[in-house]
């Protein structure tokens, strides 16, 4: 078992808001995890929001409290503040994506990608063409 020391927790949530939500620099920053407290985990949330990245928002949340769950889980917090936040944010809508169903329509995107120049789409087109 590899007990880990006791910033890790905080480490853990700082690197996150970094490389995955595309935070610049988290205002939580560095600091002991216990310290986080929910009202800078909206403010954020809002700025992360308020660039457009609705759905990340919502992630970030969730891995924030993930992170706080095994803070508390391990001793190294009270409790999971982020949990509080749940609801606060719109909920994120999924949007269509299009797609082609009907055979015909596909083999003519098989025909215009071979058409393109590139050799992507070698092994479906004798599929298509029987």
């Amino acid at each position: 078992m590899v007990i880990q020391p006791v910033g890790a927790a905080s480490d853990a949530l700082f690197v996150f808001l970094v490389h995955y939500a595309g935070v610049e620099i988290p205002p939580i920053g560095k600091r002991p995890i216990v310290e986080i407290k929910a009202p800078e985990l909206l403010m954020m949330l809002r700025r992360i929001e308020s660039r457009g990245s609705l759905e990340t928002a919502h992630r970030t949340r969730s891995a924030c409290s993930q992170v706080l769950r095994y803070a508390v889980a391990t001793g190294r917090a009270e409790r999971d503040c982020a949990a509080d936040l749940r609801g606060v944010l719109p909920p994120y809508k999924k949007g269509h994506h299009a797609a082609i169903t009907e055979p015909k329509e596909v083999s003519e995107l098989l025909r215009a990608i071979d058409g393109f120049g590139y050799r992507v789409v070698d092994a479906p087109i004798p599929l298509v063409q029987t």
